[in-house]
């Protein structure tokens, strides 16, 4: 048993030094990893914003096509006037048309309108995640100190041979209790 203590004094060093490594690595792979979801994050930026203009253009596509259709309508609600002997330009016949006409015209824009809002929408997203882009990248880092903090500290405390914990020593007594157990002044003001 006498030959086991210096063996494992001998190996201290570089137990502590693959410690060591391992903290960097993990540290690294900390970076990395924040790098990586930051890059996933402008990926889907990019499409979010692809999506954007798709949206507003089909949506542009899809106003025209119900445009012509409106214009379709018009077009035959005037010939049925005529055809019944009905004075196209003047009367009821004008009112029923221009009304038909209003009515083709907010389908027109109702369909331009939601497009532009479902564009609003994918842009609002690109947005969100650039933002979670650069979120990431700092968490990265952070995890990254944090960790080569606390293996620093874990480190330290092993080549001091000291137990991780908080430690009482300059408290009068020994213990945090006692400061209180000692103390003759019981009033709170």
């Amino acid at each position: 048993m006498a030959a086991a203590a210096p063996a494992a004094a001998s190996a201290s060093p570089y137990i502590s030094a693959l410690s060591g490594a391992g903290a960097g690595l993990q540290a690294g792979g900390s970076i990395m990893g924040g790098l990586y979801s930051a890059q996933v994050a402008r990926n889907n930026a990019k499409i979010a914003q692809q999506s954007a203009q798709y949206s507003a253009e089909a949506g542009n596509v899809q106003a025209q096509n119900e445009s012509l259709k409106n214009a379709q309508i018009a077009g035959e609600l005037k010939a049925s006037q005529a055809a019944n002997n009905v004075d196209v330009n003047s009367g009821s016949a004008l009112a029923v048309q221009a009304g038909q006409q209003a009515a083709g015209e907010l389908d027109t824009q109702t369909v331009l309108h939601n497009a532009l809002l479902q564009a609003y929408g994918y842009q609002q997203q690109a947005a969100n995640y650039k933002a979670q882009a650069g979120q990431d990248v700092t968490a990265g880092f952070e995890q990254a100190g944090g960790s080569l903090l606390s293996n620093a500290s874990s480190l330290g405390l092993k080549w001091s041979g000291r137990a991780p914990g908080p430690s009482f020593s300059n408290t009068p007594g020994g213990s945090p209790n006692d400061i209180y157990a000692n103390s003759t002044d019981t009033s709170f003001s």
